[in-house]
């Protein structure tokens, strides 16, 4: 049989079945035929497209046990030529043409770190563990702290300024007389700086090297950390490093570990925008479990009047506070929500939600009056816009057994009414959310109310426009050299029903007291 050659984009190949041994006989030659034709009619067709290329018909050849053993010479680079190939539509009806695909996100300045991130902040937080102290038994100050958890071999303070720089803190190794000349020289690199928090490593033909981060800028001088001795793996680390060092030096991890952890990861994500999923995750289990902490206290609403026995309880508003000693809501925890965006603002205000709505439910049942007074909630425009909250609301009203006609949602003064990055309203955003309102008043049976009207996003627009059923004026307006008019354009605008409310809304007042008590009364008349 004579030998036959299939040439490919790179190289070629040659089988001839008489290259080995004796030429074979007639009964060889037919058998090698019938195998070459069955390899071409698809027995030997590749299982993912269904292609016959010489190559593969030249093995499957030899794989049929031939006396004497055909003998194949392949010389070639590249893929070999296709010789037989099937109609696609036949193929497809057998066998669907699937090929393995790689897909991977986009490279995260910090993705290559995360790691050594994470190994830090389980240096920085380890779980039920103590504050160190030193050996005289008082607590280890901010720069024995910063060195237990870089592990490097010393750590200095230093105050960079115009007229020089002064050490201002130090642990036991600092080399103060070797490093202060590299310090100083270092000085215009540092001090003054165009961009906020700005790290550098500062080296000199001594050996030394030393990590800068400004941990405090001022207009007069700059607070830096000279980190001696770094391990490698966290000097890699770069920007994101000074980054940490500045959030954990401003902030109180001995007060509340629990927060100060997830301070340090919503400043990583305010810094760098997006973090490594496993930080991510991290951070959002953190923030649930703090949140989830939180105590829920009821603050009254009274109603005034000229009369004493008028006077009394129209409500109460559920507060969040980080412990029961507190008088203050935790403002800066709560905020810290939005950094992160919408899962975690949707998911801090379920649980505050369902923490509300039971524990009211709790306390009403020995409630000395005779009937349930309406409570107020905070929610997040973001939530009123998830169906995942609006779940929750449902299911922890019927749980609770209110009422849904006590149950006020207050609409933060801090966000703003637009389409998030992927959404497209119809129409202008205070309609859109208008008639969102009004179609929730009327399938759940629920009030809405504007909070704190005069400050953030809570605007005239919000009070006039949105079906609301109360209006809550900040404090701040109740100071205001115009307060007068500003209350009696509040209350005019309160007189006018709008959409699910049935008519006059209720007006709260934040803050009043006996210096603003005149203000308020001359607005009434």
């Amino acid at each position: 049989m004579a030998a036959r050659c299939g040439s490919s984009r790179l190289g070629w190949s040659c089988f001839n079945p008489a290259s080995l041994g004796a030429a074979p006989g007639v009964n060889s030659s037919r058998k090698v035929t019938h195998h070459l034709l069955r390899a071409l009619r698809g027995a030997a067709a590749d299982p993912d497209d269904g292609r016959v290329t010489f190559a593969e018909m030249a093995n499957f050849v030899l794989k049929q046990g031939i006396e004497p053993t055909p003998g194949q010479f392949v010389a070639m680079w590249g893929p070999t030529t296709v010789l037989t190939q099937p109609a696609a539509t036949d193929y497809q009806r057998a066998k669907p043409l699937t090929q393995p695909i790689s897909v991977v996100s986009c490279e995260n300045p910090l993705d290559g770190h995360a790691s050594t991130l994470s190994q830090l902040l389980n240096r920085m937080f380890p779980s039920a563990s103590p504050i160190p102290r030193q050996p005289s038994g008082r607590p280890f100050g901010q720069v024995d702290r910063i060195l237990s958890i870089l592990d490097a071999k010393s750590v200095g303070v230093a105050e960079f300024s115009s007229n020089g720089v002064k050490l201002i803190d130090k642990t036991i190794r600092f080399p103060v007389d070797e490093l202060l000349p590299l310090l100083e020289q270092s000085r215009p690199y540092v001090f003054p700086v165009d961009t906020v928090g700005v790290g550098h490593v500062a080296s000199d033909e001594h050996g030394h090297r030393v990590l800068l981060a400004p941990v405090k800028d001022g207009e007069t001088a700059s607070l830096v950390l000279a980190v001696v001795g770094l391990p490698p793996s966290l000097l890699a680390v770069g920007e994101p490093l000074v980054t940490v060092l500045r959030a954990i030096w401003n902030t109180d991890i001995a007060d509340d570990p629990f927060s100060a952890e997830v301070r340090v990861l919503s400043t990583l994500r305010s810094v760098y925008g997006r973090l490594p999923r496993s930080l991510y995750e991290r951070a959002f289990d953190l923030y649930r479990e703090l949140i989830d902490s939180f105590h829920v206290v009821f603050q009254p609403i009274i109603s005034l009047a000229q009369l004493p026995h008028a006077v009394g309880i129209h409500s109460f508003e559920a507060l969040a506070r980080r412990n029961l000693s507190q008088t203050r809501a935790p403002v800066n925890i709560l905020q810290e929500a939005h950094v992160w965006g919408e899962r975690f603002i949707v998911e801090r205000d379920i649980l505050l939600l369902k923490k509300a709505i039971t524990s009211y439910a709790e306390a009403d049942r020995d409630r000395p009056w005779d009937f349930t007074k309406p409570i107020s909630i905070n929610v997040a425009v973001r939530s009123l816009l998830s169906e995942t909250y609006l779940d929750a609301l449902r299911e922890s009203i019927a749980e609770a057994q209110l009422d849904t006609r006590i149950v006020t949602l207050e609409i933060s003064e801090q966000d703003p009414i637009r389409p998030g990055p992927t959404e497209d309203w119809l129409g202008e955003p205070l309609k859109y959310f208008h008639r969102r309102l009004t179609k929730l008043a009327h399938k759940l049976g629920i009030n809405f109310a504007v909070d704190d009207f005069g400050v953030g996003y809570s605007s005239v627009a919000r009070m006039a426009e949105l079906p609301l059923t109360q209006i809550k004026v900040d404090r701040a307006i109740l100071h205001h050299p115009l307060a007068l008019d500003e209350l009696d354009l509040v209350i005019r605008i309160a007189h006018h029903a709008v959409g699910a409310a049935p008519g006059p809304r209720v007006v709260i007042i934040e803050g009043f007291d006996v210096s603003t008590r005149k203000s308020c009364e001359r607005a009434w008349q």
